[in-house]
């Protein structure tokens, strides 16, 4: 698993991709998206409020495309309604956003680098609802004619359009970035951030840590 970053409400702590008990604050926020002890969707569109009825569950954990909007409209309705019919309060659930994010000076280059990401997922036809969701349908089509013209799921990021990157991931500069994170707060108690990875050399996702990671220690100041 490629280790990440979370933001909890008090700090912003780095994830070592470890099991539960590894990091305060992020005890299972590295386990897979839908677990016993945390669960979550496998896809956007995979929200009911069943979810939040596991007695022994830790919390629910967002797919890596999101966003604020999204996550209220959409996913906090369902999860609010498990948790009432399980006989729960909102304290009992961590809802965690896992976020897809890319940093760099020149806005342009930090969006390159998701977009991969992006388009792998917009060629899945069950997304279609989460892709309307935020007025880019659209380009969802754009990414699956492209795809369906032969072009392979790693190599479809110059398919992908910059605002089908800038709806769905945190990607920018590092005041972009670090104001489109604060946009959870009241929202998600915590925010995982993980680099980019789809088509991307290696180099290319070491620079997108490094920004996450530097980000971490700008917000810890």
């Amino acid at each position: 698993m490629t280790s990440g970053a979370a933001l909890s409400n008090r700090s912003v702590l780095p994830s070592n991709g470890g099991g539960p008990g590894d990091q305060p604050g992020i005890s299972a926020f590295n386990l897979p998206n839908f677990n016993p002890a945390l669960g979550g969707p496998v896809g956007p569109q995979i929200v009911t409020p069943e979810i939040s009825e596991y007695r022994e569950a830790l919390g629910w954990i967002s797919h890596e495309l999101s966003s604020p909007r999204y996550l209220a409209e959409q996913v906090m309705p369902d999860l609010l309604a498990g948790i009432e019919r399980g006989g729960r309060t909102r304290d009992d659930l961590d809802v965690v956003v896992s976020a897809c994010c890319s940093i760099d000076a020149d806005p342009h280059v930090a969006r390159r680098r998701a977009a991969g990401l992006v388009a792998f997922y917009a060629t899945v036809r069950t997304y279609a609802d989460f892709f309307d969701f935020h007025g880019v349908a659209d380009d969802q089509q754009a990414v699956i004619d492209a795809f369906r013209a032969g072009t392979g799921a790693d190599h479809l990021a110059a398919a992908a359009s910059d605002r089908m990157v800038d709806a769905l991931t945190l990607t920018g500069d590092r005041d972009t970035v670090a104001g489109r994170l604060a946009a959870y707060d009241g929202i998600a108690d915590s925010v995982k951030l993980s680099p980019p990875t789809h088509g991307l050399p290696a180099a290319d996702t070491r620079a997108a840590q490094d920004g996450i990671i530097a980000l971490i220690r700008e917000l810890n100041r």
